[in-house]
């Protein structure tokens, strides 16, 4: 589309220095693919992968693998949807000579069902949204009562894998991937292993390991020395 590859343009431009040469093609990638002779850093494909059938879904990720010499990451929206067409662009690149770095560990790709493994972003609604929002509430309120306004942010969940064609410097032991539950008795974390979804309690009892776990976000790794405190709450 003109108008949004016009918005992409304005928006690297602004945030890209000056140094930085900017090649922008529009192509339809289910009908054709750019001619490139050269490999990249970083590789990413967005909320693309959703709109395509299987077929087309793995021409595009050869094609992107074949050009990436560093990270390749796709990210598509939290739906089933995007995570079904994650987790077939997972299984094609764990089949590379590539290795998964997120949110899978040590290139191991569990098999789950659970559309969870992505992550949140709070994202600021543009003004025209805003309104949108508002004139939807009012339709939905009949009745007449107030209605409130529409916020002016909204959590937007996505599923996501990426690979890495480089040699990893770090084998992690597992990664939070939800946000920590808390409670007056224990702070709950759901992580992922190389054997699959867990979840685990730390207790508030266990000082040292609770004030450890107070300061987890959404993301992040723990690394082998954390494997000592799995009993944590058992």
């Amino acid at each position: 589309d003109h108008n949004f590859s016009k918005i992409g343009k304005e928006i690297l431009q602004s945030s890209l220095p000056k140094s930085v040469n900017l090649d922008w093609r529009t192509v339809d990638l289910s009908v054709s693919k750019p001619t490139l002779n050269t490999k990249f850093d970083l590789v990413t494909i967005g909320s693309v992968l959703n709109e395509m059938v299987s077929e087309q879904r793995n021409d595009i990720l050869e094609f992107a693998y074949n050009h990436c010499q560093g990270v390749l990451l796709v990210v598509e929206p939290g739906t089933p949807y995007g995570f079904k067409a994650v987790k077939q662009a997972s299984t094609l690149l764990h089949s590379h000579k590539g290795m998964l770095i997120a949110p899978y560990i040590d290139n191991s790709l569990v098999s789950s069902s659970q559309e969870s493994i992505g992550f949140a972003q709070r994202i600021i609604r543009p003004e025209f949204h805003r309104r949108i929002r508002q004139i939807q509430r009012k339709l939905n309120n009949p009745d007449g009562k107030r209605v409130l306004p529409a916020s002016d942010w909204e959590k937007a969940k996505y599923s996501y894998v990426a690979m890495s064609t480089l040699p990893s410097e770090i084998s992690p032991y597992a990664r939070l991937i939800a946000k920590p539950k808390k409670s007056k008795l224990y702070i709950e974390l759901k992580i992922l292993t190389k054997n699959g979804v867990e979840t685990q309690r730390v207790l508030r009892r266990d000082k040292s390991n609770y004030k450890f776990a107070k300061k987890l976000k959404w993301g992040d790794l723990l690394m082998p020395n954390y494997a000592s405190c799995q009993d944590w709450g058992e």
